[in-house]
């Protein structure tokens, strides 16, 4: 009755995100072109647009949308650098967290056969290098939140680890877009935020991460020679 309820809800959810037109809204021109009606609406509806906000974030993030660039460069256009980055790392995780249980709870065995191969090797990877790998995915920003969700979902990742790991690793980026949605008017697409200094800041950021896993590595080989 649990998953029945769960997937019930999670339903409603996506439904009323998908066929009320917000998704329609989560593109950077649609942004940019809405950008002063949505400053009006925060600027004298402010508690309401933030709830308003976070919770398109959060179906964007469990409908598997390319939202996230284009959302929290809104964030931070509409609520500042910090808050901004805040309320996007919050409907992210939020989404994340909704999609990780629909997974495990609601769609596990039908997933199960869809992702066998990949998720073979995810399980493989996650129980010779544990939570670094979860980050280094976060981290290296080309991989879309809903595979990572989907194959941590069905590896059976504890939740815990899963949310920290998400948040985390969602810490980088969602600054960078934050801090980009300041200039929203004279940004046309990722590559006016992707800048070589920046490309490697995140290249930094993924060897951070890996760093536990070639010590595990290394550690590994030298016991068996």
């Amino acid at each position: 009755m649990k998953r029945i309820g769960l997937a019930l809800g999670l339903c409603i959810f996506i439904g009323v995100t998908l066929y009320s037109g917000l998704a329609d809204y989560v593109s950077l021109a649609t942004i940019k072109q809405q950008s002063d009606h949505f400053a009006y609406l925060v600027k004298h509806y402010y508690v309401w647009s933030s709830a308003v906000y976070i919770a398109v974030y959060i179906g964007g993030v469990f409908c598997g949308l390319p939202i996230v660039m284009p959302m929290t460069m809104l964030g931070g256009y509409l609520f500042g650098l910090l808050k901004g980055a805040l309320y996007a790392l919050t409907g992210a995780t939020l989404g994340s967290v909704a999609y990780f249980l629909f997974i495990r709870y609601v769609l596990f065995k039908k997933a199960t056969k869809k992702y066998s191969d990949r998720l073979a090797r995810f399980k493989n990877l996650m129980l010779t290098y544990g939570p670094s790998y979860l980050l280094f995915l976060h981290f290296i920003t080309i991989i879309p939140y809903v595979v990572i969700n989907t194959l941590a979902g069905l590896a059976q990742i504890e939740l815990p680890t899963f949310i920290w790991t998400t948040m985390v690793g969602a810490i980088p980026s969602i600054l960078l877009y934050s801090f980009a949605g300041r200039q929203l008017g004279t940004i046309e697409s990722i590559r006016d935020i992707m800048k070589p200094h920046l490309l490697l800041l995140f290249l930094a950021l993924a060897i951070i991460a890996l760093i536990p896993i070639i010590i595990n590595k290394w550690r590994t080989k030298k016991t068996i020679n």
